[in-house]
């Protein structure tokens, strides 16, 4: 049962966090057109070729490449955001979501540790608090959840996080 709420969260979470790089993505206060996911990476495609480092469009690209499962360009966008914005919480924090996709979860505390290290932000906190719990280091992961309700103490997810990881 553990795992089962550990495994909710973590696709919970990792739906919430690609529709928050698009939306960070957008140019303008205008919805985009649907479309399918190769018009998007081609729409974004277009835009990086005048500005082929801007960390913003690399990382919706790399989000849009790993929903179609090219885990390696997605992987490729990231280190290639990285070499020009090494100390972009963001690229790291798109990259754990992509390596907690291919189920590489300790390559992915890795880089949710260079995030955290880098911003010591609420998004960050909660995501490296889902990787412990799924490495089975509770323990970690409350402290991670207590580190988030001393930033913000109406976090009322992380209250019912706790209260799970910590009946099991």
């Amino acid at each position: 049962m553990k795992y089962f709420y550990i495994l909710l969260v973590m696709i919970v979470f990792l739906f919430s966090g690609r529709v928050g790089a698009q939306q960070v993505a957008m140019n303008n206060e205008k919805e985009r057109p649907s479309g399918n996911v190769y018009s998007e990476i081609d729409r974004v495609s277009s835009l990086l070729i005048s500005d082929p480092q801007n960390e913003k469009l690399l990382s919706e690209r790399s989000l849009m490449y790993a929903k179609i499962g090219e885990y390696e360009k997605a992987l490729s966008d990231i280190d290639q955001g990285l070499s020009s914005h090494p100390e972009s919480y963001r690229l790291y924090y798109t990259k754990t979501l992509i390596l907690l996709r291919r189920q590489h979860t300790k390559s992915a505390l890795e880089a949710i540790e260079k995030a955290v290290e880098l911003e010591a932000n609420e998004n960050n906190l909660y995501l490296r608090a889902t990787v412990y719990a799924s490495l089975g280091e509770t323990r970690e992961a409350i402290l991670d959840i207590n580190s988030i309700l001393a930033l913000n103490p109406r976090c009322d997810y992380c209250y019912l996080q706790k209260a799970l990881w910590c009946s099991d």
